[in-house]
């Protein structure tokens, strides 16, 4: 077993990283932060804790007479805070721009960013958050020399828990010549402009009456959501909803009841999926013709009351500080060393210790396993924040998302099972491997650093039903505050082994080594043989059935591999010769599933479920049912012992029936943006979620942890 858990716990681990990173460059990224001109000159935001910050961006070094300069007023809002959009909906106020310019000077917009859609306590509202850009374009007169200096003052109302007015101001001093090049902002005013809504001239038709609005798109679009510029245009006590007719996508929108006649003209921003099926914000202005009598109408829905991104105030996340996160991410990973998923790693770690037991010295041994588990929380929380803050969906547990990671551990732990069974003893056929392996013994403080690092690849999608708060909370604030809570989650998985050494006399009650631990070794091999068969079942939920087959002929294959390598150890000549052909054909198959060429599983849901789409809530709250969904997925474990013992019983079953729910599964088994971006909606990063939707379409966070007892009464509640 020399040097197996090092090596590939390295593979892994390196796997890991490069699939998650791989997904930065499968979502369009936001406008990237620049450093700001030299020129640039920008007043604090006046509101409370720096809400707010202004800053007056330019794409040239210089203006030109005669020709138009591209402005941009920056807003930078601090981590929960936002401002509103040009219709606030129904609270809130617009942000609004007053310039001062030289004489002649003169500037037109803003272009407003897209709109972020927030419903909270039945109001709706459109605001804006983050990084923000409104550009403008000033024009420069023709006679216009020396300097110019450009001011804007900016108003607004921010909210948070709380909602404050503030204000401020920002100027920019530019030189007025010919041979001025691009800023430093120039990028990101045009990420700016490229990703506001564009104009949609044609391919949208509206339709109004019998206070609806239709859209019908006839150009491949499917429309999803409609924001109108028009306060009050809306009823939004009613949800927006899809459907199709004569083969077009149509988007429902009903109208105020407080509007005395039908809308003129209508104006905003729409939201579409295109053919590729990204979704993009269009700059919408029509004028509905006359609903055609006789015409099909979708029948209305409540809109769902989901709390705003980042939990709902007074919620789970928001009652945590820093230090109950922190005490909570340990005792979450103090729970992690009885997980299944880590308990076969742990097994290793004994039979090393027991080992280490003789040498008397344990300390170097529990330190390097304690920092193999801080540097590789580390490394993998830096990684989730930083892909969250490129704007990428992902959640804590990411790397079983990707069926080539789980693959790759599989592999591991099938090689692994079969080195405890005595198949063979991994060694290197090279100096330089037999190097790398001195240098990494599974038995040497190296030994135990790697097993640390793998502990965390195999444990870290098991820490989400443990700890949904804590880590909801950990990616709300900022970096250094989250890294701190993904540590502590590490010194909790760690502390066992860690107090072990540091209190060597302990292991005077553990056998000493002898002819028995052979017999353990046989033994231990059972449980990572398991493992490797739930990460196999894992990958059942990722790929098709081809792709199951492919997988497990990789592993038979590389137990072929594996079998001929121990002849060779043991004398058989030739045999290491033949181990490389199983083992190559075994890599292919490998590279085949990672590379995607066979599509995920279809399998059916449970009798009664059906799968889980924004479309289908909305489906159901119409036809007057309320809505139970289960957020789940196959590698967490929390998930499959809730719905064994809760979820999926006779009980509950007819809990569903009696009081009429639809039930719904979102699977998050494979990575699924629309299922990251709602549980993000309720300050979650993981599964398992529960939700009851009543036919009024307010909504009921269950427990975690679910019992029998809180499912009927929340059951009742929705219901009533």
């Amino acid at each position: 077993m020399k040097g197996l858990p090092a090596a590939f716990a390295a593979l892994a681990l390196a796997a890991s990283l490069s699939a998650a990173a791989s997904g930065v460059f499968q979502h369009q990224q936001p406008a990237a932060g620049a450093p700001p001109s030299a020129a640039a000159q920008a007043a604090p935001a006046a509101a409370p804790e720096a809400a707010v910050r202004v800053r007056l961006l330019a794409d040239r070094t210089a203006a030109q007479p005669g020709r138009p300069l591209q402005l941009a007023v920056e807003l930078r809002h601090a981590p929960g805070w936002h401002t509103y959009w040009k219709n606030p909906g129904e609270a809130g106020a617009p942000t609004e721009f007053a310039w001062s310019l030289p004489s002649g000077w003169r500037v037109s917009g803003p272009r407003w960013p897209a709109p972020e859609p927030r419903t909270d306590q039945g109001i709706t509202s459109y605001t804006v958050s983050g990084r923000a850009l409104y550009p403008f374009e000033a024009f420069v007169p023709a006679g216009a020399e020396g300097q110019a200096k450009l001011s804007v003052h900016v108003s607004w109302i921010a909210c948070r828990e709380q909602c404050v007015p503030g204000e401020a101001s920002a100027s920019l001093t530019l030189p007025l010549s010919a041979s001025g090049s691009a800023s430093a902002d120039a990028r990101a005013i045009g990420q700016a402009l490229e990703a506001s809504p564009r104009p949609l001239k044609d391919g949208v038709s509206a339709a109004a009456g019998q206070g609806v609005v239709l859209l019908t798109a006839e150009n491949g679009l499917r429309p999803q959501q409609f924001i109108p510029e028009q306060p009050g245009l809306l009823d939004e006590t009613k949800a927006q909803v899809r459907d199709a007719a004569g083969g077009k996508a149509r988007l429902a929108l009903w109208l105020s009841p407080k509007l005395k006649s039908g809308p003129g003209r209508i104006s905003g921003v729409l939201f579409a999926e295109d053919s590729e099926g990204s979704r993009r914000p269009f700059a919408l202005d029509v004028t509905p013709a006359a609903l055609p009598p006789g015409a099909q109408l979708p029948k209305p829905a409540p809109v769902v009351q989901a709390p705003p991104a980042g939990g709902a105030p007074g919620g789970e996340a928001s009652r945590l500080t820093l230090a109950s996160a922190a005490l909570f991410a340990a005792l979450g990973g103090l729970i992690l060393n009885l997980m299944p998923c880590v308990f076969p790693v742990l097994s290793l770690k004994m039979l090393g210790l027991v080992r280490a037991s003789g040498e008397r010295r344990l300390l170097p041994h529990g330190l390097a396993f304690t920092a193999g588990v801080l540097l590789s929380m580390a490394a993998l929380s830096a990684l989730l924040l930083a892909l969250k803050a490129m704007g990428s969906e992902i959640g804590w547990g990411f790397q079983l998302q990707n069926p080539l990671v789980v693959l790759l551990l599989a592999l591991l732990f099938w090689a692994i099972t079969l080195n405890l069974a005595g198949l063979y003893e991994f060694t290197f056929g090279s100096r330089a491997a037999g190097a790398v392996a001195s240098k990494a013994p599974a038995r040497g403080v190296a030994g135990s650093f790697f097993t640390g690092i793998l502990a965390v690849v195999v444990a870290s999608p098991c820490t989400a039903p443990f700890m949904g708060a804590a880590v909801g909370f950990a990616l709300a604030q900022p970096g250094a505050v989250s890294i701190i809570v993904f540590l502590s989650l590490g010194l909790g998985m760690s502390l066992p082994w860690l107090l072990l050494t540091l209190f060597p006399g302990w292991t005077r009650r553990l056998p000493r080594p002898g002819a028995w631990m052979v017999t353990l070794r046989r033994v231990m091999a059972v449980p990572v043989g398991l493992a490797a068969l739930w990460l196999l079942w894992v990958l059942s939920r990722q790929v098709s059935l081809t792709g199951l087959a492919c997988a497990a002929a990789a592993l038979l294959l590389a137990g072929l591999a594996l079998l001929l390598l121990g002849l060779s150890q043991r004398g058989r000549r030739g045999a290491r010769y033949w181990s490389t052909f199983p083992l190559a054909a075994a890599a292919a198959l490998v590279v085949a599933v990672g590379a995607g060429r066979f599509n995920a599983a279809s399998s059916e849901a449970a009798q009664g479920w059906k799968a889980w789409s924004p479309e289908a809530v909305q489906e159901a709250l119409s036809s007057g049912s309320p809505v139970f969904v289960d957020f789940t997925a196959a590698w967490c474990v929390t998930c499959q012992v809730n719905q064994a013992a809760v979820v999926n019983t006779r009980e509950a079953r007819q809990l569903f029936a009696r009081y009429g729910y639809a039930r719904l599964a979102a699977d998050w088994t494979s990575r699924d943006e629309k299922i990251s971006r709602e549980l993000s909606r309720y300050g979650r990063s993981g599964v398992p979620l529960y939700l009851v939707i009543s036919r009024d379409g307010r909504v009921e966070v269950l427990p975690e942890l679910l019992t029998p007892e809180a499912l009927a009464a929340a059951l009742k509640r929705g219901a009533s």
